[in-house]
């Protein structure tokens, strides 16, 4: 699997404000490879720095539920959801 990291988040809504590269985010492939594609992804959206860039943490996949955490970690598919 490969993961593709960028470092912004919104970056056409934030560019030059104090929001600008405030968040990394990584994608990754799930399930098996084929010449259809990837069976799924995941997206993980983390603050950089944890604290200072935020205090949420956010996950999406392709259920297109968005899951968050404020804790200092990666969040996961079973975070609860955004109500």
């Amino acid at each position: 699997m490969t993961a593709i990291v960028a470092s912004r988040v919104c970056a056409d809504s934030f560019a030059g404000t104090t929001y600008d590269r405030r968040y990394t985010l990584t994608y990754q492939a799930k399930g098996a490879a084929t010449s259809a594609g990837s069976s799924g992804f995941e997206i993980i959206a983390r603050p950089n720095p944890y604290g200072v860039g935020g205090l949420r943490s956010f996950y999406l996949d392709e259920s297109g539920v968005i899951r968050p955490t404020a804790q200092d970690g990666s969040p996961t598919a079973q975070d609860p959801p955004i109500q």
